[in-house]
């Protein structure tokens, strides 16, 4: 283990006890022998969403600042209708985003299929990108609600299955 205070999680399996850190290596010690073994840990699913969503949440961003650079507006939205709506959908984006990436990223830790996860992770990739283009037209439409609905499944489905994965171990 490492000296300068990274943080461990433990578990206990039949061949030895697992510290998994929270920066991406596993090392198992084995409870006969003295065998040590070190592995990263790659949560592919989680990895590619993440990296996916970055792309919009810069692109979020970048759309925000180039508003306020041309409007001169350094707080708030100044009253500026469109800069209210790139507000909210970058504001929309950091309120769900991480909580759907930390559920994804347990999940995957927990053994569920990646391939599965990774479908959907683009499902959530498309519902953030059809609820950045709804937001931006007259409510209700249709991109906004499958943005909105979409993103609260997900987010309830992966709350739901992580319950049931924990009751079921």
């Amino acid at each position: 283990m490492h000296s300068f205070g990274m943080a461990y999680v433990y578990y206990c399996a039949p061949q030895g006890l697992i510290w998994s850190s929270l920066f991406g290596h596993a090392e198992v010690s084995f409870f006969r022998g003295t065998t040590t073994m070190t592995a990263p840990i790659l949560l592919s699913a989680t990895l590619a969403t993440a990296a996916a969503l970055s792309v919009l949440y810069m692109i979020l961003l970048i759309r925000i600042v180039r508003m306020r650079f041309k409007n001169r507006i350094s707080l708030g939205d100044g009253g500026n209708a469109e800069l209210q709506k790139r507000i909210r959908a970058h504001g929309n984006f950091s309120e769900y985003v991480p909580l759907l990436l930390v559920l994804m990223g347990l999940l995957e830790l927990a053994g569920t299929s990646a391939m599965i996860l990774g479908w959907i992770g683009a499902t959530i990739v498309v519902l953030r990108i059809s609820h950045v283009i709804g937001i931006h037209r007259p409510a209700p439409n249709l991109f906004r609600a499958v943005g909105t609905v979409g993103t609260f499944s997900v987010l309830i489905g992966f709350s739901v299955y992580g319950v049931w994965m924990v009751l079921n171990t």
